[in-house]
């Protein structure tokens, strides 16, 4: 019932880790099918906010591993993979 309340509290955690962490990615996929739809769903509707700061990739199973692609909207991924974009510098004042 408070699905809102959660995603909003893991994206803030994403961007507070990603920002002392800018070089690591973040994985995420759901315990269930449903659950992971669900998370497409949201990275979906919320894509061209979260793609201003993020990378956002789809995870695919490939063999017994697994490859990454650009995410695509409606497209059913095993999980997904966040970047934090590279933070614009700018110069100190003097």
């Amino acid at each position: 019932k408070d699905s809102l309340t959660i995603l909003a509290t893991v994206e803030g955690s994403i961007y507070d880790f990603t920002a002392h962490y800018p070089d690591k990615l973040v994985f995420y996929k759901g315990n269930t099918m449903e659950r992971t739809r669900y998370y497409r769903m949201a990275l979906t509707q919320h894509f061209s906010e979260l793609s201003r700061d993020f990378e956002i990739f789809g995870v695919l199973p490939f063999g017994i591993g697994f490859y990454s692609e650009h995410f695509e909207a409606g497209k059913e991924y095993f999980g997904f993979l966040l970047k934090r974009k590279e933070l614009p510098s700018f110069p100190s004042q003097i």
